[in-house]
């Protein structure tokens, strides 16, 4: 379920994040305060890395690591 996020895209979160409070940011897009805390600085190092290394994107997935790990321990690409 990848999808591609551009830098351009990328920007465009990272001035948002750092411009309003993260209550406005769970408000806007029905995340939590965690997630909206921690927001901002995510966006900055990813945007970061990707000007660092010359990328005009990246792809990007709601899946998070945990679930990619299971993946594939199920599918018998890891062993126990």
């Amino acid at each position: 379920d990848g999808h591609y996020l551009s830098l351009t895209n990328l920007e465009k979160i990272t001035n948002e994040a750092f411009s309003v409070s993260p209550s406005v940011l769970c408000e806007r897009y029905a995340i939590t305060k965690s997630r909206a805390e921690v927001l901002s600085g995510g966006a900055y190092i990813l945007e970061s890395i990707l000007k660092t290394l010359n990328l005009s994107g990246v792809s990007v997935s709601e899946k998070d690591n945990l679930e990619g790990y299971f993946y594939k321990v199920i599918n018998g690409y890891e062993k126990r």
